[in-house]
C-alpha cells in the first residue's frame, strides 16, 4: 500500500471547459483552461518522485480543497480539471477513484490542496457493506 499523498497547488484552477477539436485552438476560454491544465500537471509532477504515484490496481480516495475567490464557476468543473491533470502523474486513470470529495472556501489567494490515499481492498469493502445492511 502506497503512503497517502498531499499535493499543494498555487494559482487559480480554471474550471473544465467543453471544447471541440477546433475550439481548443481558437477559443480564449479553452486556451485559458489548457494553460491551467499544463500548470497544474507541472506542479503535481514536481511533488511526486515516481509517476504515476499510485499503482494501476490501487483503489483511491481523493479530497480536493479549493481556497480563494471561487464564487464563480462550478466546483465540480474545477474538480474535473484537477482530476484530468493528475492522470499519469498521481494515478493511471481516474477510474481508480472510488471516493471523491471537493470543498470550496474563501481566501485572499488561490491555493488548492489535493489529498490522495488508497481505500480498503474489495474484500474489506464487501465486509463493510455487509455491516451497513
Amino acid at each position: 500500500m502506497t503512503e497517502p499523498l498531499t499535493i499543494t497547488l498555487t494559482g487559480e484552477v480554471v474550471p473544465y471547459t467543453r471544447m471541440t477539436q477546433r475550439g481548443k485552438y481558437v477559443s480564449p476560454k479553452a486556451q485559458k483552461y489548457l494553460a491551467s491544465q499544463e500548470a497544474i500537471a507541472w506542479q503535481m509532477a514536481q511533488q511526486v518522485s515516481e509517476k504515476p504515484h499510485f499503482q494501476k490496481e490501487a483503489r483511491l480516495a481523493v479530497s480536493i480543497h479549493f481556497y480563494g475567490h471561487y464564487r464563480s464557476g462550478d466546483t465540480d468543473n474545477r474538480q474535473k480539471a484537477c482530476l484530468d491533470a493528475a492522470k499519469g502523474i498521481l494515478w493511471y486513470d481516474d477510474r481508480q477513484i472510488d471516493e471523491l470529495h471537493a470543498y470550496r472556501e474563501g481566501g485572499n489567494e488561490y491555493r488548492t490542496t489535493v489529498f490522495v490515499s488508497e481505500v480498503l481492498n474489495e474484500s474489506s469493502q464487501a465486509d463493510l457493506s455487509a455491516l451497513r445492511t
